[in-house]
């Protein structure tokens, strides 16, 4: 049998997609022997060597899709060739080749899920999150809301209005953990802390994203200056916390010959 065909064209679809699953389209000339039974297409990501066989079709068919390009091949190259009936193969046309450009995806916004709170004081929590504004996508904006409680709910959660965390907290580039504070809080109190990113204004037209998770926190007990008090035999005694009073003064108050008020302040 004749072994010689040409292929006469190849085309390759483009996929927008990093791991895309290009697809090639390839077809050739059909042989004109009598016993010929089919063809063989191989492909190599080189033009000299490494040819693998990826299909085997029918005498009548003269093309091919090839829809599993590997992603490590920059050029795929391929060649075919025809059998007859007693499984006689022909030699490998010459190659056909096509440059593949991987087209990759637009950028996506990701998601804040690592949003953390923790106690600072009795009236202060700290914030920390990773801030998502990249430069292909901007700068964001950020809406972050408390309530107390154990469990959040947006409409009823207020803006941060005291603090670093105060909304709107505007997102940078530059650094990705962002840390803040929320202030004014009452003491020994559970809350509830979340953000949503935004583009724009904020409750103007504002682009809103995705909600970060929630975070949990309780504030610290406010703590308790005088401890301990105790009056006997007329002698007043106390214990008192030295990290918040340096000293403290007494102020004595006579009611009467047998009832007086004792005031103790607490002096930083």
């Amino acid at each position: 049998m004749k072994y010689l065909f040409n292929l006469v064209f190849l085309f390759v679809v483009l996929v927008s997609n990093v791991h895309a699953d290009q697809t090639a389209t390839l077809t050739w000339s059909p042989n004109k022997e009598a016993d010929l039974n089919g063809y063989n297409v191989y492909r190599s990501c080189t033009p000299i060597r490494n040819y693998k066989v990826i299909a085997t079709v029918g005498k009548d068919v003269v093309s091919y899709r090839d829809t599993t390009i590997p992603d490590t091949c920059s050029n795929v190259y391929y060649k075919v060739s025809a059998f007859d009936n007693s499984k006689n193969e022909s030699q490998l046309s010459e190659y056909a080749t096509k440059s593949i450009v991987i087209v990759p995806p637009p950028p996506t916004l990701a998601i804040v899920n690592d949003l953390e709170s923790k106690p600072i004081d009795s009236s202060t929590i700290e914030v920390s999150f990773s801030d998502i504004s990249t430069k292909e996508l901007g700068i964001l904006n950020y809406d972050i809301r408390i309530l107390a409680g154990t469990s959040m709910a947006w409409p009823s959660a207020k803006s941060a209005v005291s603090g670093s965390c105060k909304s709107p907290f505007v997102g940078l580039v530059t650094i990705i953990k962002r840390t803040c504070t929320i202030s004014g809080l009452l003491p020994g109190t559970a809350y509830v802390v979340q953000l949503i990113p935004f583009f724009g204004t904020m409750n103007q037209g504002a682009s809103y994203k995705d909600f970060s998770n929630v975070a949990s926190v309780t504030t610290l007990e406010k703590p308790k200056v005088f401890t301990d008090i105790e009056l006997k035999d007329n002698v007043l005694s106390f214990d008192y916390d030295i990290s918040t009073c340096s000293t403290v003064s007494k102020l004595t108050t006579y009611k009467s010959a047998t009832q007086k008020t004792i005031t103790m302040t607490c002096v930083k």
